[in-house]
């Protein structure tokens, strides 16, 4: 989980943040959901709150090392961040 994360669930005692024994490798952090909410105002304020929260995080470029992605049905949608993007 991202660091920025892992730092406020563990103000909250939900979890303990450790180093990690070996350097992890960058990431990407993305959002799915299925296109069916895509326009449900719970699930639009959701993606928007996340994609705030998370927009000062480092951008990271793993298309080198990234698994192959499945392809998606026609509908489905993935962004980093919510659609206002």
């Amino acid at each position: 989980m991202p660091q920025e994360l892992a730092n406020v669930f563990s103000r909250y005692g939900i979890v303990r943040v450790v180093k990690p024994p070996v350097a992890l490798p960058p990431y990407a952090l993305s959002q799915y959901w299925h296109p069916r909410f895509h326009h449900d105002p719970a699930i639009v304020w959701l993606r928007q709150l996340v994609k705030q929260t998370f927009d000062r995080y480092p951008d990271t470029d793993v298309s080198g090392d990234a698994m192959p992605v499945p392809a998606r049905k026609k509908g489905a949608t993935a962004k980093r961040g919510a659609s206002s993007r």
